[in-house]
């Protein structure tokens, strides 16, 4: 049916939100490390947009699961380590663009933003297999609908034609008995017989 074709677009739509969302705070992070170790500024440059990105496809993802309390809380969890990763990050920029490479190196070192991504990578992971396992159910819903409305119409094909047919019999048998008592009343009258009347049998 729509609803159920809707639904598994919708779990569509959450991936890929996902995906966009945790591509653009590692897009981020590339630059941003790149840009501490090369010092080449070209590697910052779309730093801030890879997390407008990122930020985007989250905010998209709370409209899309608004719906769901489960994978709106596990979004929820997703959300806070994005921020704080993202917020890490602009402190190493910061850092690197105030000629401080050392300290944003040494500060990348201590391992916090590594510990944030991979927290990341397993909220995304659980936020995934969820929505995917939605998305089996959904497809499996429709399959089912679309399977029910194909007998459907195979039994009611036949009906109808059935139904059609009935109808055309009681339309033509309706029809044709005044006919033939028309007809009797014609013949009588033309053999002179003055005194019949037009009475149905």
């Amino acid at each position: 049916s729509r609803d159920s074709f809707q639904w598994v677009t919708h779990s569509s739509k959450v991936l890929q939100a996902l995906n966009e969302s945790i591509g653009g705070i590692r897009d981020a992070e590339s630059g941003m490390r790149g840009y501490i170790l090369t010092r080449n500024a070209n590697y910052a440059v779309s730093f801030e947009e890879s997390v407008g990105e990122a930020t985007q496809a989250f905010a998209h993802l709370v409209e899309l699961t608004k719906d769901n309390p489960d994978q709106a809380r596990r979004l929820r969890a997703f959300g806070l380590l994005l921020d704080e990763r993202s917020e890490l990050a602009r402190q190493h920029l910061k850092l690197a663009r105030e000629n401080r490479f050392e300290e944003a190196q040494a500060s990348i070192s201590e391992g916090r933003g590594l510990e944030l991504m991979e927290a990341l990578s397993l909220a995304a992971h659980e936020l995934q297999a969820e929505e995917r396992r939605l998305q089996v159910e959904r497809i499996r819903a429709m399959n089912a609908r679309m399977a029910w409305a194909q007998r459907l119409s195979l039994i009611g094909l036949p009906l109808v034609a059935l139904l059609v047919t009935l109808m055309n019999y009681i339309l033509v048998r309706n029809v044709r008995h005044p006919v033939v008592i028309l007809n009797r009343a014609m013949d009588g009258l033309g053999e002179g017989e003055l005194s019949i009347r037009l009475t149905q049998t």
